[in-house]
């Protein structure tokens, strides 16, 4: 069932007329429209556009008013593809511009990733972007199997120190560990389910860089329990209790979309 909340943010709660979100090469498409659905539920004074690889040129933003989303994708792709434009969209936050990620946007926007891609291998790298100067470590769902990229699950979240709380997706995310370099950084939001340890308990972090703002976020706050076709994705991801999955996500959809809101104003407070 979708929600029936809908909020509307204002010219006075926020600054942000361009949202410019990625939809390029290393991008998962349900990741773009999930994030278009939810903007479908919080609308604001500004004009959404999905852009290419090609027209990611920070250059000419103005970061006054400007918010990029990288959506869920491949990190590495993200490398490969974003990589010439990493010291301008720095450039761009610091002088006061907005960044959303989302999963693997997250990981790309992190100093230091690591990924257990198997039981055998496990992926270490440092990144240029590093809006947070930790470590983004995952996945946070370990896999029953080597044969599958991504690990599914549905955590229970809070927002902030509150009593908020509710089932969210996450695909492959993890969770950011802050270093001894790790400064200018909140938890906006936590997981807060038993299994996951507190030093892995960061879901979403909001960095300060120079005079601009960074979200980086492992939730797929966009996914409703209607989205998922159990007997579908039990046949291409098998080693996940889809059932569970969607049980623990029916009745949460007015506190993702209120968290997806609150994200927003986040970026501008």
């Amino acid at each position: 069932m979708a929600t029936q909340l809908r909020l509307s943010l204002t010219d006075l709660q926020t600054p942000i007329r361009s949202i410019l979100i990625y939809n390029g090469a290393g991008v998962y498409g349900e990741s773009v429209s999930k994030l278009m659905r939810l903007f479908g539920y919080v609308s604001g004074p500004w004009k959404i556009r999905e852009i290419g690889e090609k027209e990611v040129d920070p250059d000419r933003w103005s970061p006054a008013e400007t918010l990029f989303i990288l959506p869920g994708g491949k990190a590495g792709e993200y490398d490969m593809h974003l990589g010439a434009q990493v010291k301008k969209l720095r450039k761009f936050v610091e002088e006061g511009g907005l960044f959303f990620s989302v999963c693997g946007g997250s990981y790309f926007a992190s100093k230091q990733t690591i990924y257990q891609l198997s039981t055998q291998e496990c992926l270490e790298k440092t990144r240029e972007l590093g809006f947070f100067k930790g470590v983004a470590q995952g996945p946070l769902i370990p896999s029953h199997s080597d044969d599958i990229s991504f690990h599914h699950g549905a955590l229970q979240v809070r927002w902030k120190d509150t009593k908020r709380k509710a089932s969210v997706l996450i695909s492959g995310g993890g969770a950011f560990i802050p270093t001894e370099e790790s400064k200018g950084y909140e938890v906006l939001v936590s997981y807060d389910d038993p299994r996951i340890p507190e030093k892995l308990s960061a879901a979403v972090v909001k960095c300060y860089v120079g005079k601009g703002r960074a979200i980086l976020s492992n939730l797929h706050l966009g996914y409703h329990a209607s989205d998922i076709d159990v007997p579908v994705y039990e046949k291409y991801f098998p080693a996940h209790d889809w059932k569970q999955i969607v049980s623990s996500l029916e009745g949460t959809e007015d506190f993702r979309v209120q968290c997806f809101a609150d994200l927003l104003l986040s970026l501008t407070d």
